[in-house]
């Protein structure tokens, strides 16, 4: 966990002597996003700001797919602001913004980015839905206190983190920082550790996203996980990065 900490400060440019006070007010918005009917829905989102600053730069940070489907989802929540990864950008003087994307947790309604059967899954639409949830946040931001609109750190874990990588793929201006750990989709299928659904087509996936992608992105996968094991997520990095993305893969 250190090293991957020394990396985001690495890559966003972070003195680990600044600002390093935690506390913070919780906030929370409802943050209007079209969905595929053309029904505007509210993304649940918390905000994490932190105390005595009156403008800081935001990071969003973007939840995972559970198991036990939409039960699963059902049951998640955001980000706490007094977990790990939030106080670890507190502490450094980020707004953390958490959302629930449509399906999850108190957001509810339709599971857009669902990828549909492991025949002929869609994991390249699935990872515009969640890029599309993600954009909306980053819209919204002119409304949350505290928050500056400009070089904002997106980061995403697993479905969220094949988010970041979808959202590269389309116009982000307002984003500086694209962060990926263990991306991707259709993993743990059955439901069993180290079995994927269609491994080939999320991997020819990740190409069609690196070819229109325009930020330098951090990757970063484990050696042992059960979910996108090294030869998937060394494929994904080959062709997101032979397509025209260019990742750092650790």
């Amino acid at each position: 966990m250190k090293t991957i900490f020394s990396i985001f400060v690495l890559v966003l440019g972070i003195s680990v002597n600044g600002f390093a006070d935690t506390s913070f007010e919780e906030q929370n918005y409802l943050v209007p996003v079209t969905d595929t009917t053309g029904q505007i829905r509210l993304l649940h989102t918390r905000v994490c700001n932190p105390l005595n600053i009156d403008s800081a730069r935001v990071v969003i940070i973007n939840h995972g797919s559970p198991p036990g489907g939409a039960e699963g989802r059902a049951k998640m929540v955001p980000y706490s602001c007094e977990g790990e990864v939030g106080q670890w950008f507190l502490s450094r003087g980020y707004v953390v913004v958490s959302p629930m994307r449509r399906g999850y947790g108190s957001t509810g309604g339709n599971w857009d980015e669902n990828y549909g059967p492991c025949e002929n899954p869609t994991y390249v639409r699935a990872g515009l839905e969640t890029a599309k949830d993600i954009q909306a946040v980053v819209d919204y931001l002119p409304q949350i206190q505290h928050a500056q609109t400009e070089q904002v750190v997106v980061v995403g874990q697993s479905a969220g983190g094949w988010g970041t990588i979808a959202l590269n793929s389309v116009s982000h201006p307002h984003v500086s920082a694209i962060i990926n750990m263990a991306g991707g989709r259709g993993g743990h299928y059955g439901p069993k550790s180290d079995q994927n659904c269609a491994a080939d087509v999320l991997e020819n996936s990740a190409g069609l996203f690196g070819k229109t992608s325009t930020t330098p992105m951090l990757w970063i996968y484990a050696e042992n996980d059960s979910y996108f094991a090294p030869a998937i997520s060394t494929e994904l990095f080959r062709n997101f990065s032979s397509a025209g993305g260019t990742p750092n893969l650790f």
